[in-house]
């Protein structure tokens, strides 16, 4: 069963983190609606909880895209969350208030930053 409900344009479940940009596209469409929340650690196939806890340069890569690849700068908020043994990684987006966000640079020079 999935942990926060099923997927809809607010929830997005993803077993590991999504290439650079998958990843960023996900985010700004997020952004540019009603906000959401994206789930890494659960594999829909399955219907399991795998677990997936993004380790520091992930992080930081995350951080490259909302404020490089993105803009304006994307808002988010980076959580954690156990459910049993598992430790599930949350994406939380915020409704874009303002201005749209828009992605003015692609994946592979966001690549070249995180290397």
């Amino acid at each position: 069963m999935m942990p926060y409900g099923p997927e809809s344009h607010v929830l997005e479940y993803k077993s590991q983190l999504p290439p650079t940009e998958k990843l960023a596209r996900t985010l700004v469409a997020f952004a540019n609606s009603r906000g959401g929340r994206l789930v890494i650690g659960y594999d829909k196939s399955s219907d399991r909880i795998t677990g997936a806890k993004i380790d520091s340069k992930a992080e930081q890569h995350l951080a490259n895209i909302g404020h490089t690849v993105c803009k304006p700068s994307l808002e988010y908020t980076l959580k954690y969350e156990t459910l049993g043994d598992k430790t599930l990684t949350l994406i939380e987006v915020p409704e874009g208030i303002k201005n749209l966000i828009i992605l003015v640079a692609k994946a592979e020079k966001l690549a070249l930053l995180s290397e």
